[in-house]
């Protein structure tokens, strides 16, 4: 360490800590405002301890000494250090009794060092008010939860248990210098060092808290600005400071109060390291994960850092399909985006546990609250003239690279594109889960209600302009695909048959083509492996049986036809070693079906669970059931991937599919494969599955064997 000591005298009341390393660019700032103290020269002094190479720091320590002669200023010179280490170096050397902490990004007000002095004693914090100081244009502001306690106990002195977040952030604070070198800062931490630091001080015993007063104008003025230029810590490290906070042993309600507060405070400045350097979000996850740190709030973290945008007429957590393969989408693509969405509803089901899908990855969710509708081209119009007067307010084209939305239903893609229309410079990622111009049976689909003249103008206009001919008529299935195929960077279809199908299907060959040149096949995502464990499901499997489960919705193209017949034809030795579980919207419905058929011991028929839930259910059964939409008379191949199929796959369960001749789901790897219509078929795999559990004693056919199976 190399020491330019500068002037030297008595000892000082407060010594002023200033580490830097390359912020010559705003250091001459924060020495000039410690400079314009109110408190005697002769009771501070200011220590710089440059921990870095040196970027024209000495040359600005020498203008400010030349400037201001009477400021006690010495700086140290350090190899490369962490800012904590470099804090460690400046306690070896203070000569004040107290001590703080001052930023070289940071200015004080004049009353600051003052106000602090006045309030210190020993064993006592002096504290003063923090205020945000962003870029040039921006106002100043006061944190509303930073300020609640300083103003509620401001000029006078109470203990921590009183006022936990006075030790939320690391400045504006004046600690006794014999205490603080105690405590010390832990060297290898390159962020959080400072909530660090206060929680082990908190280890040393009771520990009181002295408010400034208003009156005293002792201001830190934080500022946000330069961040942008300074080198972000190692997004693998950006954390490991909250991690070590959670370990520390603190006990009792004021301590852990408080570190709750440092918590809070310090997930809020990883956000502001993340939001000056997004790319290192993805590492920041991982690093949560890794270190267990469930007391970091995604959505603090997340806050100002998605440079995407999501735009998703359904949304979890909405009880939809729809909204959970989006939410994986999200997941999956591992960045952050901010979601526009349609509003909830008092009737809606709503999983709140399918928020865990994408909640590391969702910045700020802002919904329209229009009807909810799916062909009606009124309803359809209102969201995307809320929607878009919304996102213009948000500055979407200054704000995001990108947007993302997912067809069904429609309106994701008609508002997608008058975004990408009116701030062209945004790429578009277009999905398509289903068809579109034909419904499943093969007919033709339509829309309903009168297009409004002026969205279609302007959307007609904009096609046009890129030499792409405008739909002759207004049906808003057309125009989606249209203006997808038209306008998306990226066109994402689930399966080869589907974008085979959609391809071949559209009228407008030329667009077709361009289509296709963008086209990418991406099947639906599979559920990560930490999710199917994540809610526990209390639903009751007996022992001794092998237990089948289907999840989702029967139409009339896709139905338990085939394993119903089979159940029922098999011998009653057999099938009381069978259970199919079926989780469904209308459960009365088929229960009463199920009843009539005989089948009521063997078929248990429940409402829909939680989407966590249902991963769950997925690792307990020993078979899942999923079937093809039956299109043979109407589509040349199946279109048809049904999206549980990827649920199955990440839970290492076997999988039954019953499937068409060619479809998607026939190409998957499956455990047992039947056709559609197969009842035979079916039954054998039925044979198949239950002559492998051993029968428990007293049961039909046999003296039977211990039970056994995963759902014990």
């Amino acid at each position: 360490m190399r020491a330019d000591e500068g002037r030297t005298s008595d000892r000082p009341d407060v010594t002023v800590l200033v580490p830097t390393a390359h912020g010559s660019a705003w250091l001459g700032a924060c020495l000039r405002s410690l400079a314009a103290s109110t408190l005697p020269t002769d009771a501070f002094e200011v220590v710089v301890v440059q921990h870095g190479p040196d970027d024209g720091t000495r040359a600005v320590v020498d203008a400010v000494r030349v400037a201001h002669p009477a400021l006690r200023l010495r700086h140290l010179t350090t190899p490369p250090l962490t800012r904590a280490a470099a804090k460690n170096v400046g306690l070896a050397t203070a000569r004040g009794r107290w001590v703080t902490v001052v930023h070289d990004e940071d200015r004080v007000a004049p009353n600051l060092l003052r106000g602090l002095r006045d309030r210190a004693g020993e064993g006592v914090v002096a504290s003063g008010f923090v205020v945000d100081t962003p870029p040039p244009g921006r106002p100043a502001r006061f944190s509303a939860p930073r300020l609640e306690q300083p103003l509620r106990f401001q000029g006078r002195t109470v203990g921590l248990g009183r006022a936990p977040s006075a030790l939320g952030h690391g400045v504006a604070k004046l600690v006794p210098t014999r205490l603080a070198r105690d405590t010390g800062f832990d060297d290898d931490l390159t962020a959080s060092e400072d909530a660090v630091f206060w929680a082990r001080l908190l280890l040393t015993g009771p520990v009181q808290v002295s408010f400034c007063a208003v009156t005293d104008d002792a201001v830190y003025y934080r500022s946000a600005a330069p961040r942008r230029t300074r080198p972000a810590p190692p997004a693998g490290t950006l954390l490991a400071g909250l991690e070590r906070l959670h370990t520390l042993p603190l006990t009792g309600a004021a301590a852990l109060a408080a570190r709750a507060w440092m918590v809070v405070e310090e997930t809020d400045e990883a956000n502001r390291v993340l939001r000056a350097h997004p790319d290192g979000h993805r590492e920041a996850v991982r690093e949560r994960g890794a270190r267990g740190l469930s007391g970091v709030q995604p959505a603090r973290l997340n806050r100002g850092v998605a440079r995407d945008l999501a735009i998703l007429y359904l949304a979890v957590p909405l009880v939809d399909t729809a909204a959970t393969v989006a939410a994986r989408r999200v997941r999956e693509a591992e960045r952050v985006v901010d979601v526009l969405t349609l509003a909830h509803r008092p009737e809606d089901r709503i999983d709140r546990s399918s928020e865990l899908v994408w909640r590391d990855y969702v910045g700020e969710v802002c919904t329209v609250d229009t009807p909810p509708v799916w062909v009606w081209w009124p309803g359809v119009t209102a969201f995307v003239r809320r929607g878009m007067a919304e996102l213009e307010r948000r500055g979407v084209g200054e704000r995001y690279r990108s947007v993302y939305s997912r067809s069904t239903p429609l309106a994701s893609h008609v508002l997608s594109a008058l975004v990408v229309l009116r701030h062209p410079h945004l790429r578009w990622v277009a999905e398509f889960s289903d068809p579109l111009l034909h419904d499943i049976d093969g007919s033709a689909r339509a829309s309903e209600g009168p297009a409004d003249p002026a969205l279609l103008s302007e959307l007609r206009r904009g096609l046009e302009a890129r030499g792409v001919t405008p739909p002759a008529s207004d049906d808003m299935f057309l125009w989606a695909v249209t203006l997808a195929y038209a306008l998306a960077d990226e066109v994402v279809f689930t399966n080869d048959n589907q974008r085979d199908l959609m391809l071949e299907d559209f009228p407008d060959r030329a667009l077709a083509a361009r289509a296709a040149e963008r086209a990418v096949v991406r099947p639906h995502p599979v559920p990560s492996a930490d999710l199917y464990g994540r809610v526990r499901t209390a639903y009751a499997l007996e022992t001794g049986v092998v237990h089948l489960g289907y999840f989702g919705v029967l139409y009339a193209t896709r139905g338990l036809g085939e394993v119903v017949d089979a159940l029922q034809r098999l011998d009653p030795a057999t099938r009381a070693r069978v259970r199919l579980h079926v989780f469904t919207r209308d459960p009365d419905q088929l229960a009463a079906a199920v009843a009539d058929a005989g089948l009521a011991d063997v078929v248990h028929v429940g409402p829909y669970v939680g989407y966590l839930e249902y991963l769950d259910l997925c690792t307990r059964l020993d078979v899942l059931l999923v079937m093809d939409a039956r299109t043979a008379q109407t589509h040349a191949a199946n279109p048809y991937l049904p999206s549980k199929y990827s649920d199955y796959v990440g839970s290492g369960t076997d999988v039954w599919g019953i499937v068409e001749e060619g479809s998607e789901l026939s190409r998957r790897p499956l455990a047992h494969r039947t056709l559609l219509g197969d009842v035979a078929a079916a039954v054998e795999v039925l044979e198949q599955l239950a002559s492998a559990v051993p029968v428990a004693p007293g049961a039909p056919g046999g003296p039977g064997a211990p039970a056994v199976g995963r759902a014990g």
